[in-house]
């Protein structure tokens, strides 16, 4: 037994050794590839942000995520955009590219030195051994070691889990497995040793865009269609489908509009409202990062079902009153960004029931033909229990909210 324990630890500590070793290699081999990316302020000639970047082709090019640079692509006339080396030396950078759904971007130097670095789209096996390269903090290059535990599940854009911690300005920068490929890009944190890559596949495609196109129109027209591209794709798939549905009480209602939801339930019952409240809310974990002041690709979709014995009519349309409010959207509250909500109310009979519902609009004044949209529908059929339902979509067409809308109402039913 006591061989069987030190063999284990042995095994264990030659693992560590050959690790370190790996990470050792790949920090002296790689990071002459590797550089901060900055942010500068024209006015004040100093940096304003800070992330990473790495050298993917002979001829200069280099990637980032969207977000390192996007100061930069929403005010040209006040910042520009520079690369420090290991030896501390700054050029100028060009940004050809950008692809605002995954976080990323393709700069450009001149006089680049290198072949770059090798691109791996070879998936791995969950408890691979990855290393993350990037400038935390403005503190120096670092490489950070963790582990690969495959896609993130739930979610509309393809990102990999990575157990290790990725600190502020390591964005844009390298991941690597253990034979020095690049196969994925640092992206974000969701906490201690909860870090999100960016899959290579997707840094490939925009290599190959940033190499074989001219940019015609400004980034402001690239990120408005892709957008509009991503939303279609979304809500086309989610409408089209067949509908899947489950018994709330006494309604049939939509369930698992989209496999990248997330839902939850909760019940409540107690002394002060006097009614039993059941609660089904379901939304997407995605944020599409446009700006500081404007997060894009939030949906959600809630249930309520509101039943008492305590309450006479008026307490009770009161009690339903005051839960038909709209979802809360948070892509921006800048009125640089979005026009004020305009809302219409009415009281509608659906399927033989009646309703009260309400709907509401705001523009994206950047990005023509998106919207913020909101829309809530309550029963009033009963004295004594009610259904309530709320959906919340941010960065949508006007067509596809009318779609999501009648959707709603066409396929919420009364089955007691």
């Amino acid at each position: 037994m006591k061989d069987k324990i030190l063999g284990l630890v042995l095994l264990l500590c030659s693992l560590s050794v050959l690790a370190e070793g790996t990470a050792q290699s790949i920090f002296s081999s790689q990071r002459s590839q590797v550089y901060q990316i900055r942010v500068i302020d024209i006015a004040s000639a100093d940096k304003f942000s800070i992330g990473s970047g790495f050298l993917v082709s002979p001829q200069g090019h280099i990637a980032t995520n969207f977000h390192v640079v996007s100061s930069y692509v929403h005010e040209p006339d006040k910042y520009k955009l520079e690369l420090v080396n290991e030896q501390g030396d700054s050029q100028p950078i060009k940004l050809l590219a950008i692809d605002v759904i995954h976080d990323l971007a393709i700069t450009q130097a001149e006089g680049m030195q290198g072949q770059g670095l090798q691109l791996s789209p070879q998936l791995l096996k969950n408890g691979d051994r990855i290393f993350s390269m990037g400038n935390p903090h403005d503190l120096g290059m670092t490489v950070i070691e963790g582990t690969y535990n495959g896609f993130v599940q739930h979610v509309r854009h393809q990102q990999i889990l990575f157990s290790g911690s990725l600190n502020a300005g390591m964005s844009g920068g390298p991941a690597f497995n253990a034979a020095g490929q690049v196969i994925g890009v640092n992206v974000s944190t969701g906490g201690e040793q909860i870090s999100f890559l960016v899959p290579v596949t997707f840094l490939a495609t925009l290599l190959q865009q940033a190499k074989s196109a001219q940019l015609e129109e400004g980034f402001e027209k690239v990120i408005g269609d892709a957008l509009l591209a991503d939303q279609e794709k979304f809500y086309s798939e989610m409408t089209d489908k067949a509908v899947e549905r489950e018994k709330l009480e006494e309604y049939s209602v939509p369930v698992n509009l989209a496999d990248s939801l997330k839902c939850w339930g909760h019940t409540e019952d107690n002394d002060k409202t006097l009614y039993i409240g059941i609660h089904q809310h379901c939304r997407s974990e995605d944020r599409i990062f446009v700006s500081n002041q404007l997060y894009a690709g939030h949906f959600s979709y809630n249930y309520e079902w509101m039943e008492t014995d305590q309450l006479n009519t008026l307490q009770f349309y009161n009690a339903v009153e005051q839960r038909f409010n709209h979802a809360k959207l948070a892509s921006s509250y800048d009125e640089e960004e979005v026009s004020n909500f305009s809302c219409h109310s009415d009281r509608l009979d659906i399927q033989g029931q009646h309703w009260k519902v309400s709907s509401c609009l705001r523009a994206y004044l950047k990005y023509p033909g998106l919207y913020d949209a909101s829309f809530v529908m309550a029963s009033l059929e009963h004295k004594d229990k009610a259904l309530v339902v709320k959906v919340g979509a941010t960065t949508i067409s006007k067509a596809n909210a009318a779609k999501l809308m009648n959707y709603m109402m066409e396929n919420v039913q009364w089955k007691p």
